[in-house]
């Protein structure tokens, strides 16, 4: 009897389940990278305004700066506050895609894990099976052999009240 072979009926769907974990991982991981981008460019922002307002401090020890240049520094670091506050925004938005694309991640991965399970528990089954299957055979084996002495012994009892 040549043994069976375990197949799972719903394999497809936990191929299908852990290509769309892949895929979603890249997903998470381009979020992540923007983030971090977007994260940079504040902080750049927020260093080149600190940078120019020291410059325009010490300019203004020095007495290196007319009315207009100071003006100009003003106007400037100003110009940076607001660029700072959109690329706050901007990272806030990055954060939210970010943390969706994580629960996007973390429903997939749920869900495959859900197949495997099944999967688990499929071949779990099919493994008792394959054991009761193995047990018959066993029983019915033995059952013939039995069978076969008990009638050699009737056959040799015949046999011998014959001569």
């Amino acid at each position: 009897m040549k043994p069976k072979k375990f197949k799972f009926k719903l394999q497809k769907f936990l191929d299908m389940k852990r290509q769309e974990e892949e895929d979603q991982k890249k997903v998470f991981a381009e979020a992540m990278k923007r983030l971090q981008r977007e994260q940079e460019k504040l902080q750049q922002l927020i260093n080149l305004r600190e940078y120019k307002k020291q410059e325009m401090k010490m300019k203004m020890l020095q007495g290196a700066l007319d009315a207009f240049e100071m003006r100009m520094y003003a106007e400037y670091i100003e110009a940076l506050k607001h660029k700072i506050q959109e690329q706050r925004e901007v990272v806030r938005k990055a954060e939210e895609i970010l943390d969706k694309e994580r629960e996007k991640l973390k429903q997939i991965m749920a869900e495959r894990k859900a197949f495997e399970k099944l999967k688990e528990r499929a071949y779990e089954k099919f493994l008792q099976e394959q054991e009761l299957e193995e047990r018959k055979l066993i029983d019915e084996l033995a059952t013939i052999k039995f069978a076969r002495k008990f009638l050699e012994e009737q056959r040799e009892r015949e046999g011998g009240e014959n001569s």
